[in-house]
């Protein structure tokens, strides 16, 4: 019976043994799942940071072009109502309403 008994008391020790491994082996993973979130996060974050900066380099950019583009607009309208001005004028000339519109001041 004895022998029953310490048999029964070394499985006890054996299977908290296996327990307290078990745990070790949970915590120590738990611990390498944190490490390993911690920097996945700390990644993103700068990925984060540097898609925001590549984002406002290309807005900046955008809007240079887009207000370089107005301010070419703003010439092409320019040069195109002098040259619409330059042509009502020869045609004036040519049709000889230019002298009557000069008459009639």
């Amino acid at each position: 019976m004895n022998t029953a008994l310490e048999a029964e008391q070394h499985a006890l020790e054996a299977v908290k043994d296996c327990e307290r491994e078990a745990a070790a082996i949970i915590d120590a993973a738990q611990q390498q799942a944190r490490a390993i979130t911690e920097r996945t996060n700390r990644r993103i974050g700068q990925l984060h940071v540097h898609c925001a900066r590549v984002t406002a380099a290309r807005i900046d950019i955008l809007l240079k072009e887009d207000a370089d583009a107005a301010d070419q607009n703003i010439q092409w309208g320019r040069e195109q109502r002098a040259l619409a001005a330059a042509v009502e004028r020869v045609a004036a000339r040519m049709t000889g309403e230019e002298e009557c519109d000069a008459s009639s001041n």
